[in-house]
């Protein structure tokens, strides 16, 4: 049997988005009971970062795994919890950053609108390299960035993983992780 974990997103009361009902109850306006998961691989997806945009729409970051390797994914819900087809053709975008496996583990909305995943990728005989993937507000990969979209950095000789990514004020980025 297939193991299926899919990207859950629960809104809750108090949170920013126009919530209905007492602060920790779930928001009904947001997908009709507060809660919505979306399949994504055909293995297991994780979400492991939020980012409310400017627009109140909401982008889940994290992996998906098909056919043995894990890729970065990203999701984008309208305020009302739909998954935004203008994101990706279906609200869904996936990409594989180094020859092997790759996980987003944070993100965020850069002051241009962009966005900006930092993660991990294989790129080779598993060495684990630092990995930022830059998004246009579409869902297309910005190639303006590094190129293709994708900046893989080494940092020493053994693997390392960006958890957690900022843009400074004055537009550049800081990455912090393992």
């Amino acid at each position: 049997t297939e193991k299926f974990f899919a990207l859950m997103l629960l809104v809750l009361g108090g949170v920013p988005i126009t919530a209905v009902g007492a602060p920790g109850a779930l928001d009904s306006t947001f997908s009709i009971d507060g809660v919505t998961s979306t399949a994504i691989g055909t293995v297991s997806d994780v979400g492991s970062d939020v980012v409310w945009q400017a627009d109140g729409k909401l982008v889940v970051v994290g992996w998906s795994e098909s056919d043995g390797k894990d890729n970065c994914a990203l999701v984008r819900y309208t305020t009302g919890g739909e998954l935004d087809t203008a994101f990706g053709g279906d609200g869904k975008v996936v990409n594989a950053l180094g020859s092997g496996a790759s996980q987003c583990r944070s993100a965020i909305q850069q002051y241009d609108g962009k966005l900006v995943a930092a993660g991990v990728a294989d790129v080779g005989g598993y060495d684990y390299d630092v990995a930022l993937v830059r998004y246009n507000e579409d869902g297309s990969l910005d190639t303006t960035f590094g190129g293709d979209g994708v900046v893989i950095t080494a940092i020493g000789s053994l693997n390392e993983i960006a958890m957690s990514i900022i843009q400074q004020e004055d537009g550049k980025l800081v990455v912090a992780g393992d």
